[in-house]
C-alpha cells in the first residue's frame, strides 16, 4: 500500500551514493562512531548530502532498518534535518539526508535548537557566497562551504567570498560581520555556537565585538600554510586592519 510507495520513493541505489561520496573517499569523511562513518557527497543534480553508513556488524536487520526508516519520515519536522531516503543493498545500510546536517546529528543523532543554528550558519555563507545547492561551481567540486569560508577567513581575504555577481552593491563591513556570525554558527561543538536570540542580538549591533570562531577540526593545510596561518592570521597581534583598504577591527578577534 502507501508505506510500501514511500520507502520505494527514499530509496537510493548504491552506485548513486558510491558516485556522489566519491567512493567513501577518506577526504569526504567528515565524522565516524560506533554505529558507522558519516559522508559529506554531491549528488548528480548538485545537491549536497550527508551519508550515513552503517557499520556491516550492526545487529540491525534490514526489517528494521526500514521501519526506522519509516519512522523517521513520518515524522519529520520542517526545522528538523531532512531525511532525503535510504539504501539497503547487500551489506550495506545506509541513511542519506540533506546537506545542512550537523555533525551532532550526523554523528550521534543529537538535535537541539543548535543543530539549527548551524544549518542557519550554513545558509548565510552559502547566501554570501552564491555558492546554493544545484549550482554547478568550483567550491562544491572542491570543498564544502564551512572549510572554503574559514581558509579565507583565516587567510584575511573574507570578501574572496563574496558573490561576484553583487559586487559594489553590499557594505564590506556588512558582509565581514555577517561571515563571521556565520563561521560562528557552523563551529563543531554544538556549546561554541551562539543562541538564536544571540545572534539576532549580533545582527543587530552597528559596533561589537564578536568572539573568534574555532577551526573545523577537519581543516588541514600544507605546513607552510598551517604556520602561516598560526603565525599571522590568528596571531591577534599581527591581524591586519585593512583588507581592500577597509577597516575591520570591530570583527576581526584581538
Amino acid at each position: 500500500g502507501n508505506e510500501s510507495t514511500t520507502l520505494e520513493s527514499l530509496q537510493f541505489d548504491f552506485a548513486k551514493i558510491e558516485a556522489a561520496t566519491n567512493r567513501f573517499a577518506a577526504e569526504n569523511r567528515i565524522g565516524k562512531g560506533g554505529f558507522g562513518e558519516v559522508y559529506k557527497g554531491i549528488l548528480s543534480d548538485g545537491q549536497e548530502i550527508a551519508v550515513k553508513r552503517l557499520t556491516r556488524s550492526s545487529v540491525q536487520g534490514a526489517v528494521e532498518f526500514k521501519n526506522e526508516v519509516q519512522v523517521i519520515a513520518k515524522l519529520q519536522h520542517r526545522n528538523l534535518v531532512r531525511l532525503l531516503g535510504f539504501c539497503l543493498e547487500d551489506e550495506e545500510k545506509i541513511l542519506i539526508y540533506d546537506g545542512y546536517i550537523s555533525p551532532e546529528y550526523a554523528m550521534h543523532g543529537y538535535f537541539s535548537v543548535k543543530s539549527d543554528v548551524y544549518s542557519f550558519g550554513i545558509m548565510v555563507l552559502e547566501i554570501i557566497s552564491g555558492k546554493r545547492k544545484g549550482c554547478s561551481s568550483e567550491l562544491e567540486r572542491v570543498d564544502d562551504i564551512r572549510r572554503y569560508a574559514w581558509t579565507k577567513w583565516a587567510d584575511q581575504t573574507p570578501l574572496e567570498l563574496m558573490d561576484p555577481n553583487i559586487e559594489g552593491s553590499y557594505s564590506q563591513e556588512e558582509v565581514i560581520k555577517y561571515i563571521h556570525i556565520g563561521l560562528l554558527c557552523v563551529q563543531e561543538n554544538p556549546d561554541d555556537r551562539p543562541t538564536m536570540a544571540t545572534i539576532a542580538f549580533y545582527l543587530n549591533s552597528p559596533s561589537i565585538n564578536l568572539p573568534s570562531p574555532l577551526e573545523p577540526p577537519y581543516f588541514k593545510r600544507s605546513g607552510i600554510e598551517e604556520n602561516m596561518v598560526s603565525n599571522n592570521a590568528l596571531d591577534s597581534n599581527s591581524i591586519s586592519d585593512s583588507i581592500n583598504g577597509l577597516s575591520v577591527t570591530k570583527f576581526f578577534p584581538r
